[in-house]
């Protein structure tokens, strides 16, 4: 019998490793803005229906705010913001958005930084948020999970029949 838990206990770290790796964070370097170079890294982790944006760049300047958002299209030329986040202060922001990093990976989005809220129009970092990889196209193959509940089902009963004999 401890064999066999054994066998289940690897075979659903196997299976779910490659969802642990799915879920990983994503981090992105800021290139210079429109009007400015603030040097930093954004990163993006996927909860599940919202995505956690953490901002880390060099600070705008003692006490400054800096407005922040994601916006739609591409940098130097982004368009309408698409949710705002959590103004940057002292070069750190934390905003959790109403949107899985899938969504924000399946359109072309960008993550900006202003100088200021009074000066909004000058953008001092920008990041591109990149598409998602296609998928590979289906094979006919059984997924990986299934594949290992399969086997440790024919191993278990395997084991079970061996014992009775």
């Amino acid at each position: 019998m401890r064999i066999l838990s054994l066998v289940l206990a690897i075979l659903a770290l196997v299976g779910t490793s490659a969802i642990a790796i799915a879920q990983s964070p994503l981090t992105l370097t800021f290139l210079p803005g429109r009007n400015g170079t603030q040097a930093g890294t954004v990163t993006l982790a996927d909860t599940g229906a919202q995505t956690k944006v953490t901002i880390a760049v060099a600070s705008g300047g003692a006490g400054i705010s800096q407005p922040a958002h994601i916006h739609v299209g591409a940098c130097p030329g982004v368009g309408a913001v698409a949710f705002p986040l959590t103004l940057v202060v002292d070069g750190k922001s934390e905003t959790t958005v109403n949107a899985s990093l899938a969504t924000l990976r399946g359109s072309q989005y960008a993550i900006n930084i202003h100088k200021s809220a009074s000066e909004a129009a000058v953008y001092t970092a920008c990041a591109n948020i990149p598409a998602a990889a296609a998928s590979l196209p289906r094979t006919g193959g059984l997924p990986i999970g299934l594949v290992g509940v399969i086997g440790a089902a024919i191993a278990g009963m395997g084991f079970a029949f061996r014992r009775r004999a």
